[in-house]
């Protein structure tokens, strides 16, 4: 039987049957995953991207539960989960899909990716540079003896640094996470319930954020501006 000449949709349905008969310990077929992760890697079909993420979702989910430097991480499931398919999706290139020549490579390669994850994020926080840009925005300024000037001066510095950010941002989400984040302290779930209908679920939450941190860490005038400012809800 040609596999590669099968509709998608049967094959997600004959990779989901197949692997519940795997997980019950039963005699299986792992080519029709294998398949899948073909046609998401390979040809970059979206569509099997998609049916992809939802069908390993739960298995990534349990693999981060039990690692055992997931709970010091202070992130929740869902973050770790998005990291890891983005870290696969671009780790895995059409050209480099060929080292894998079964289903347990995949799957090897994929928990390798919930660790990978995992780690760094803590390496990141423990340096600070995640968090960088959110503890200079919380940060509230507390006038001691500075004169009128240096208090106006300040306030300008404030300004052009959030000027600079909003250039930054490309559309109406990323200005809600923005905001919302940085400047009312509010997580991605009440960020979810704060704007209704802008987001899909509080996974899509967690994107934006993250292409908003990388892309303000990657600008050079930003991170200038960044350096020694206190800076004030403007």
């Amino acid at each position: 039987m040609d596999i590669s000449g099968l509709d998608l949709e049967e094959v997600v349905r004959s990779c989901v049957r197949e692997s519940e008969r795997y997980f019950r310990g039963q005699a299986n077929d792992p080519g029709f995953c294998f398949e899948l992760f073909r046609r998401a890697f390979v040809q970059r079909d979206q569509l099997a991207w998609e049916h992809l993420y939802r069908t390993y979702r739960p298995l990534v989910a349990k693999w981060i539960n039990c690692h055992p430097a997931f709970e010091e991480s202070g992130e929740e499931l869902d973050y770790f989960a998005n990291r890891t398919f983005d870290k696969i999706w671009c780790s895995i290139t059409p050209a480099k899909f060929s080292n894998f020549i079964e289903l347990s490579a995949l799957l090897g390669y994929l928990k390798m990716c919930v660790g990978s994850v995992i780690l760094d994020h803590i390496r990141n926080k423990e340096r600070g540079n995640l968090e960088e840009l959110e503890d200079i925005t919380e940060r509230q300024v507390e006038p001691r003896d500075a004169d009128v000037e240096e208090q106006a001066m300040a306030h300008m510095e404030a300004k052009a640094l959030w000027q600079r950010i909003k250039q930054c941002l490309s559309n109406r989400q990323e200005h809600a996470v923005v905001y919302a984040c940085f400047v009312l302290d509010m997580k991605p779930r009440d960020i979810l319930s704060q704007y209704p209908g802008l987001f899909a679920d509080v996974s899509e939450v967690y994107r934006v954020k993250e292409n908003v941190m990388d892309k303000l860490r990657r600008n050079c005038e930003l991170s200038k501006l960044l350096s020694g400012v206190s800076v004030e809800t403007v």
